[in-house]
């Protein structure tokens, strides 16, 4: 399999305490639209948002009553998110997502698109959503 690497750019270290200070200070202007769009797909069930971050999807994903989990490997990043109205309910495993289990049955799972195609091992990624829980329907 081809490997593709991204030069300059090693999760561990590209979300500390400096750009989580600053993460949320320039929205994409779509995450209304983005959090509507999840909640229809996830149908009621309980979601599992992979490199939550700040919970800028997850926290208005989860004020829709769904149940929101997360999994993160920035502590900074996870600061920020417990700082916010609803983010100490919000479970957050702390890890890297090819390497952290998922028990339970999951209506959606909600990679960020960047993580997915910038693991520090690419070929990772796939069988992450592959064989943990259930896809969505």
């Amino acid at each position: 399999m081809r490997q593709c690497r991204v030069r300059n750019f090693d999760p561990k270290t590209s979300f500390g305490a400096d750009a989580a200070s600053r993460y949320d200070d320039t929205l994409r202007g779509d995450e209304p639209e983005t959090v509507a769009c999840l909640n229809e797909l996830a149908r009621g069930g309980p979601v599992l948002e992979l490199a939550i971050g700040t919970g800028r999807i997850g926290l208005p994903l989860a004020a829709t009553g769904l149940r929101v989990d997360g999994i993160e490997q920035s502590d900074a990043m996870v600061a920020r998110l417990r700082a916010k109205p609803g983010g100490a309910e919000i479970a957050v495993t702390m890890g890297d997502m090819a390497d952290v289990s998922v028990l339970g049955k999951l209506s959606a799972y909600l990679p960020r698109l960047q993580h997915a195609v910038k693991p520090a091992d690419p070929r990772r990624s796939g069988p992450l959503l592959r064989e943990r829980g259930q896809p969505p329907h």
